[in-house]
């Protein structure tokens, strides 16, 4: 027996092997956990001006499912749409903490000189 007392053949079995012999279907994660989505409008502006390439991996995607091309199955559709999704929000993320750095030493110059330039 297990330390459990659940027995030793329980042992063996996956962590979600319990769940399938119990015909509890297991759920995939959904999308929304997969391609987060952020709540600042000028990163969500970044990542679709990035994401040209994306939406064509993705509507290469829907053609070869429609069309059902032999060699688009040996694709990686799943790997290569996350891959430059995430390509995209790395690129994004890059300008958007760029462009809110020049923002704030702008601002803070542009304080300065009104306070002290000004006087």
């Amino acid at each position: 027996m297990a330390p459990d007392g659940s027995g030793a053949a329980s042992v063996l079995l996956p962590p979600d092997a319990e769940s399938e012999l119990l015909r509890v279907p297991v759920m995939a994660p959904s999308l929304a956990s997969v391609f987060p989505r952020f709540g600042y409008p000028d990163v969500n502006f970044w990542i679709w001006v990035f994401g040209k390439r994306y939406r064509a991996v993705i509507r290469g995607w829907e053609s070869s499912v429609l069309t059902g091309g032999t060699n688009d199955r040996r694709i990686n559709w799943t790997g290569s749409a996350l891959t430059t999704f995430y390509a995209a929000v790395r690129k994004a993320l890059v300008v958007v903490i760029v462009v809110r750095a020049i923002l704030v030493l702008a601002g803070l110059l542009f304080g300065g000189w009104l306070l002290f330039l000004r006087s």
